[in-house]
């Protein structure tokens, strides 16, 4: 089989070692029906028996070739890391994305040194901004300042409980059993009391796959960068869904974790679009990263805040998360936003099959968040809606947006909160550990996941 295109305008998601298991759909290469003669772009995962060089595998599925093709398609997915010179944990994956019809795809699958073969579909993330004129407020305004964690401090400053009396109402309510009264305060004044212990996340990175971050922000305090992106050699976060994450997982003022690491990989774009591809690319990013942060010192653990998702199932992501979960990486993802059943989606439905956990949002009163998918895959709930955080408008700015989104990174972040007190937790017992905390009974109008997040620390907010 023999195909006009040559290689060097394709992408090559990874040639990076780790645990490959068996996919979750039956062994043989399958391809998607075909959607038109003009064809579409498709993600080949290689089968783990396949060790030969990229030249060869190509000359012999009858591509061309440039001398610098490999080197272009790997940087294309790639910003300050190589990632493709671990040799140390388990087996090889291997995977590149190019475009060709469905038959020349179905061509491709019968192969016996092809894995799987699927379209590399482009998932458009729904966020819904809360109000836009908000974004013109600053942090400044806000006259909150967090002491900072020293990694030398006594064990008795790090179990010191903070109350913060400047916090939005997302943070009062995971640490309060009591539901949320008004008191005069509006849902995006930040009037509200979080407690929390100082050590909060210290030592554990959490990556962002997102849509980037603001890392000159003054509310991240240093802790942030950017450390890969699917998009050349674009960086910044031109959406601000990513950055409004971020702040929730670990910002000073908005933070649920606030001494944590903030990785950047950005595989949305400033639509907050992003393809397949790029996401799978994303995690093994994450996990290569990881492998080698896990031996030094103050070290704590990793989490992955995957606040995007698209309907159907996604064999390559599934494999990716997958590999990651076995290597000892937690995993938070949001459930959508479509007021539907989160089963239908991707990475949201992982749930049932792998040690992660679906997040679906709620209101200030205690219901379920509108636009919330729900069912059987959503673990827990986490505030959604109204939630004030980090903005990519300056580096003071802040702004209110409402979505599972949203609620997602407030679970990393209570993750974070864990892993530092007990960081050889295994992502099924972190899961289980933070389901456990959770407050039952509470919720309104929701179907599957009926807790809600909780650190235990039973403050008034």
């Amino acid at each position: 089989m023999k195909y006009s295109l040559v290689i060097s305008t394709s992408i090559l998601l990874s040639t990076f070692t780790t645990t490959l298991a068996a996919p979750v759909n039956p062994s043989t290469a399958t391809v998607p029906a075909a959607s038109s003669d003009e064809g579409d772009e498709y993600i080949i995962v290689l089968a783990p028996a396949e060790k030969r060089p990229w030249g060869q595998v190509f000359t012999d599925m009858g591509y061309n070739m440039t001398s610098r093709a490999h080197d272009i398609s790997v940087n294309k997915h790639t910003f300050g890391t190589n990632y493709g010179d671990l040799r140390t944990f388990g087996k090889e994956f291997r995977a590149f994305t190019t475009h060709m019809k469905s038959t020349d795809a179905a061509s491709l699958a019968s192969l016996p040194n092809v894995l799987s073969i699927e379209k590399d579909v482009k998932w458009t993330v729904k966020v819904q901004r809360y109000n836009d004129t908000f974004g013109t407020h600053n942090v400044k305004d806000n006259k909150w300042s967090f002491p900072i964690v020293k990694r030398q401090a006594q064990q008795d400053q790090l179990n010191q409980v903070v109350q913060q009396s400047t916090a939005p109402w997302n943070l009062a309510r995971i640490s309060t059993a009591q539901p949320l009264t008004s008191n005069g305060r509006e849902v995006i004044d930040l009037k509200f009391n979080y407690q929390f212990e100082r050590s909060s996340g210290l030592g554990v990175d959490v990556y962002m796959l997102d849509s980037g971050i603001n890392t000159q922000h003054v509310d991240f305090g240093g802790r942030a960068k950017m450390v890969f992106t699917a998009f050349g050699n674009d960086i910044t976060d031109g959406h601000g869904h990513g950055t409004h994450t971020a702040g929730t997982v670990g910002s000073t003022t908005f933070g649920v974790a606030k001494n944590v690491n903030l990785l950047g990989v950005k595989v949305l774009d400033s639509q907050n679009a992003g393809s397949l591809s790029s996401f799978v690319a994303g995690v093994d990013f994450a996990l290569s990263s990881h492998l080698q942060r896990r031996t030094q010192p103050g070290f704590k653990g990793s989490i992955i805040n995957m606040s995007l998702g698209g309907p159907g199932f996604a064999q390559p992501l599934f494999d990716a998360l997958q590999r990651a979960t076995q290597a000892g990486m937690h995993v938070a993802v949001a459930g959508g936003n479509d007021n539907t059943d989160s089963c239908q989606f991707s990475p949201a439905q992982f749930s049932q099959s792998l040690p992660i956990i679906n997040v679906g949002a709620t209101n200030v009163v205690d219901q379920k968040w509108e636009g919330s998918n729900f069912g059987k895959c959503i673990d827990i709930h986490a505030p959604g809606e109204g939630i004030v955080s980090t903005s990519n408008k300056g580096p003071q700015a802040m702004e209110p947006m409402s979505g599972t989104s949203m609620a997602c990174p407030a679970v990393a972040g209570a993750m974070a909160v864990e892993l530092f007190k007990n960081p050889s937790l295994d992502p099924a017992s972190l899961k289980k550990l933070i389901v456990s905390k959770a407050l039952p009974g509470v919720l309104q109008g929701v179907t599957g996941g009926n807790v809600l997040l909780n650190n235990g620390l039973r403050a008034v907010g």
